[in-house]
């Protein structure tokens, strides 16, 4: 019995060699098939739920924010797929990868190492033995050429900045509740004078205030999950203004409630302090509320402050792997002093000090 069984595989090996066709391959098929008809084919979306629970869901809460978005856009278009049908033309047209590479390339590159690493996984589970989203030899020659050029986010000149943060410490509610100065102004403030990210501002609590330090932890960090710190911040003197006018808002707060909250008493989204710049305030250029950071770069430059500070301040990793392993001392008294100078020229009456002319010195001259 088991010599005719073996005789006639080995008779069906013979014919499909004869016609061309792989026999490993067309019985792996045949078994797919099988396993797609009974329900138990391992699918993308299978694949996508073990990758995010081995790979991301221990990363830190802004990047696993950010990689949710590449999922869900996995999920919708190729999620019902078995893994094993997967090619990398499936990748280039139904998961929209080509599309992605013309109209918006950095977002492309990131899908792709998503794709690339969740394949490999399965690979090393031995559901495939390709990776299709592999780029070499694969993909490189199915994507079309693109010319992207880096777009950077609006920032406000730094030379503008006295003018700026006066009109937005006039700014009154002009909504019919008449409120005052609003909880969103404040958080913009916030944000332009310590250069921390939005989203930083926005989920800040009362307990990491401690004095004249502000103690962002890593959870809350956007690199907090490679570094694992918490990042100190000098709070400058319009800083604490600002710390003071919420806190006779919210007399009765608890150390873990939001420094700046919604008026519904959640998180302020960080999209509404750019539309507060941009379509509140109406100021004349474009600007974002991250471009607050770019505004304290130049600033810092054009005052000959080191790249070294403005890192430590806004939460960069220190250039080079060697730096970052050894690199402990976050310079808070340096930055202390660099950041109360940058309060200092954002509240100066305009125009801006460096355009002043000393009136005394030119009669000398």
């Amino acid at each position: 019995m088991r010599r005719q069984r073996g005789r006639s595989r080995r008779g069906r090996s013979n014919r499909l060699l004869d016609e061309g066709k792989d026999p490993l391959e067309e019985r792996n098929n045949e078994r797919l098939e099988q396993d797609i008809k009974a329900g138990i084919a391992v699918t993308v979306r299978d694949l996508v739920e073990k990758y995010y629970k081995a790979k991301i869901a221990k990363k830190s809460r802004n990047y696993r924010k950010s990689a949710a978005r590449f999922f869900d856009h996995i999920d919708k278009t190729i999620g019902d797929m078995p893994v094993a049908m997967v090619t990398p033309a499936v990748i280039c047209d139904q998961a929209e990868l080509s599309k992605w590479w013309v109209e918006k390339h950095p977002s492309a590159i990131q899908l792709l190492t998503h794709l690339k690493r969740m394949f490999s996984m399965a690979m090393a589970e031995r559901t495939i033995t390709v990776n299709p989203a592999a780029y070499k030899d694969n993909l490189e020659h199915l994507l079309p050429d693109h010319d992207h050029k880096v777009k950077h986010r609006e920032s406000l000149p730094y030379e503008d900045l006295p003018k700026f943060m006066a009109d937005l410490r006039r700014y009154e509610d002009r909504s019919g509740r008449k409120t005052g100065h609003t909880t969103v102004a404040y958080a913009v403030e916030f944000a332009a004078l310590s250069g921390a990210r939005v989203d930083e501002v926005c989920q800040a609590q009362w307990k990491e205030i401690d004095g004249d330090v502000w103690s962002v932890p890593p959870e809350h960090l956007k690199m907090g999950h490679i570094h694992g710190q918490v990042r100190r911040r000098p709070i400058t003197p319009s800083m604490r203004g600002v710390l003071t006018a919420i806190g006779r808002r919210h007399p009765n707060h608890s150390p873990d409630d939001l420094i700046f909250p919604s008026v519904m008493g959640g998180k302020i989204h960080e999209s509404t302090l750019g539309n507060f710049v941009r379509e509140t305030m109406r100021w004349p250029i474009k600007i974002t509320a991250h471009g607050f950071r770019t505004t304290l770069n130049d600033w810092r430059r054009a005052k000959s402050y080191s790249e070294e500070l403005f890192d430590a301040q806004v939460d960069h990793l220190p250039k080079g792997k060697v730096r970052q392993a050894y690199t402990r001392d976050d310079l808070l008294h340096e930055r202390k002093k660099m950041m109360e100078a940058y309060d200092a020229d954002a509240g100066r009456p305009e125009p801006y000090s460096d355009n002043v002319v000393d009136l005394r010195k030119a009669k000398e001259a």
